[in-house]
């Protein structure tokens, strides 16, 4: 019954029993076993997987005031991505702060989510796995997606069409998500591994469809260029050493909303190109989200994405896309 009442707004104090009747009746006869409140459940720390959403973000805040009252440190973190945000405000500031987070909770669960842009590329490399690499790229594209290659950004239903799965996919895990206010455009990062072992980074641009899915509208990737150095040989560990493993986390970044009765949100800035530039622009319907591929004559690529925050546009990528196309 515990999300029944966590949904109910309850916060549920859960007690266990702490010693066994044998043990109790050491203190007589009568004594009642001993048992204790050990966890406080309320929505914000909600942490099994299996009680909450894969497709909804789960926030927890703290906020914390200064010795001397004028500064206020603000946290608060998405548990399903990972993503964790931390600022310094003031008391005049920390209800625009305060503000700007309610809007994104209002939103929920259906707008402005990275979660289900995480959901949505571990289902795509999970399909990539099982069903073959182009297959999966095939299944997750919308009508009229364009994909990134050497010579330019191309139509990615004829680049794809008979193309062949290889053997063993390329592996990937995004490791950050940009969403518009509505939700209506979502942009991964992240990172990539060939079967060969060979890692590079991959941008996918996401849109919201009818039926309420995301599909991936742009996509490019390539290897890394030069490759990283190859990690050192195993050696048996100290029995001192303490080996930490990679975190699994992701940075969410949510656009903010245009207020009611302000002007519209002004263009994103366009900056100024060599002649022969080859660029095209995916822009969310209520303008708070601005990515744009270029392909310079080189043959150079880059994504560049900008996102609308109340002090105005802020510059969240600006990605190279260097060496040869991975197929992510």
């Amino acid at each position: 019954y515990l999300l029944t009442l966590i949904r109910k707004g309850f916060r549920v104090a859960v007690c266990e029993q702490l010693e066994n009747p044998a043990e109790a009746k050491k203190r007589g006869a009568k004594s009642v076993v001993r048992r204790e409140v050990v966890r406080l459940v309320t929505p914000g720390t909600l942490t099994e997987e299996r009680l909450l959403s894969p497709t909804d973000s789960n926030f927890l805040a703290a906020l914390v005031q200064s010795r001397d009252g004028e500064t206020f440190g603000l946290s608060w973190i998405d548990i399903s991505t990972g993503a964790f945000h931390v600022t310094a405000t003031t008391q005049t500031a920390l209800g625009a702060e305060l503000a700007r987070i309610d809007r994104v909770l209002e939103n929920a669960p259906f707008k402005a989510q990275p979660s289900r842009i995480v959901a949505t590329e571990a289902a795509f490399e999970q399909a990539a796995v099982a069903d073959g690499q182009w297959t999966a790229f095939r299944s997750f594209a919308a009508p009229g997606a364009l994909i990134h290659v050497e010579e330019g950004a191309t139509d990615a239903g004829q680049w794809l069409e008979g193309r062949s799965d290889p053997v063993s996919s390329v592996r990937w895990d995004a490791r950050a998500v940009w969403v518009s206010c509505d939700a209506r455009l979502a942009v991964s990062r992240g990172r990539l591994r060939t079967p060969e072992g060979q890692v590079g980074t991959y941008v996918t641009v996401w849109q919201l469809q009818d039926d309420r899915e995301y599909r991936w509208i742009y996509d490019t990737g390539a290897l890394d260029d030069p490759q990283p150095p190859a990690p050192p040989a195993d050696e048996t560990p100290s029995e001192d050493l303490i080996v930490v493993g990679a975190l699994d986390s992701v940075q969410g970044h949510v656009a903010a909303c245009p207020a009611s009765g302000q002007p519209p949100i002004p263009p994103a800035p366009v900056p100024a190109y060599a002649q022969d530039t080859r660029t095209g622009a995916f822009v969310s319907p209520d303008g708070t989200l601005q990515v744009r591929w270029v392909h310079r004559p080189s043959g150079e690529r880059s994504v560049v994405l900008h996102h609308w925050q109340d002090d105005g546009w802020v510059q969240g990528m600006d990605q190279p896309i260097p060496g040869a196309i991975t197929g992510r």
